[in-house]
C-alpha cells in the first residue's frame, strides 16, 4: 500500500523485480516461475540471480504516465501492465527510493507463505497436487507428526512461543511466530524419516537461509550466502 502497487497478485507481482505471472492450471491464479511453457508468450527461462530489476526511475516515469491518463481506463491498463497504481506520497521525503527504501516483509513472504505453501504441499492439499507425488506425507504419518509437534509442549519453555497445535488437522491455525518456531526447529525432526532424503535436505537448506536472514547482525558474507542460497533453493524447487 505504501508503495502504491497492485501487489502479489498482479501481473508483475514483485516491489523489486519486473518478473511477470503466468496462470497455472485451469485457475486465475498467477504464478511467477523461473521456469514456463512458451504458450505464455513469455521468456521461458528467468535467472534468479539476473531479475530485471525495478529502479527509482522507472517507478517516476510510470507514475507520470499514470498521471497524464486521459482516462480511467487507460489508468487500469498502465498500472495493469506495470503493477504500479500511482506516486507513492512516501517519495516526496528526501533520500527514500523506491523499492531499496522499503525492506522485505520476511514474516508475511516466508513464514505466513512459504512455510505454509510447504506444508500444503507435504499434506496434499495444494491445489493441483496428485496424492502420488514423491514429497506427499501419508496421513498416519501426519498422525504421528502432529502428536509429536503436541508433545513438546511439554518441555519447551512458553518463553519459545505459544503451545504448538496438531498439524494433521488441516483446520489448525498457526501464527506466524508458531511457523517460525516450527519449521526451524520442530520439523527436521519430526519430518526426517518423513521425507526423502532430496526433499529433507532441501529444508534444511531453507532452515539455514531462514535462520541467517533472522540474525541481529548480517555481514557481508551472510547476505552473499542469502542471495546465491535462495537462487539455488528456488531453482531446486522447481526441479524437484
Amino acid at each position: 500500500m505504501a508503495m502504491q502497487m497492485k501487489g502479489p497478485n498482479g501481473y508483475l507481482p514483485c516491489r523489486a523485480c519486473e518478473i511477470t505471472g503466468c496462470k497455472g492450471g485451469n485457475g486465475n491464479t498467477l504464478y511467477v516461475p523461473l521456469h514456463r511453457s512458451e504458450e505464455h508468450n513469455q521468456p521461458k527461462t528467468f535467472d534468479p540471480r539476473q531479475l530485471p530489476k525495478r529502479t527509482h526511475k522507472k517507478f517516476l516515469a510510470t507514475a507520470a504516465k499514470l498521471k497524464s491518463a486521459k482516462s480511467s481506463a487507460e489508468k487500469e491498463r498502465i498500472s495493469k501492465a506495470t503493477g504500479i497504481k500511482g506516486l507513492s506520497i512516501l517519495t516526496y521525503c528526501p533520500g527514500v527510493k523506491l523499492p531499496a527504501s522499503f525492506p522485505v516483509d520476511f514474516m508475511h513472504e516466508m513464514f505466513e507463505n512459504v512455510f505454509k505453501l510447504l506444508y500444503a504441499l507435504w499434506m496434499g492439499t495444494f491445489t493441483g497436487v496428485s496424492p502420488n507425488e514423491r514429497f506427499v506425507i501419508s496421513s498416519d504419518n501426519w498422525k504421528e507428526i502432529g502428536r509429536l509437534t503436541c508433545e513438546t509442549g511439554n518441555t519447551i519453555p512458553s518463553a519459545f512461543g505459544a503451545r504448538l497445535g496438531d498439524l494433521s488437522n488441516t483446520k489448525t491455525i498457526y501464527t506466524a511466530e508458531q511457523w517460525s518456531f516450527w519449521f526451524q526447529y520442530i520439523a527436521p525432526i519430526v519430518l526426517k524419516l518423513s521425507l526423502s532424503a532430496i526433499h529433507y535436505q532441501h529444508l534444511i537448506h531453507l532452515i539455514r537461509l531462514t535462520r541467517l536472514c533472522c540474525k541481529f547482525t548480517i555481514t557481508a558474507k551472510d547476505l552473499n550466502s542469502i542471495w546465491n542460497g535462495f537462487a539455488d533453493w528456488v531453482t531446486e524447487y522447481e526441479r524437484l
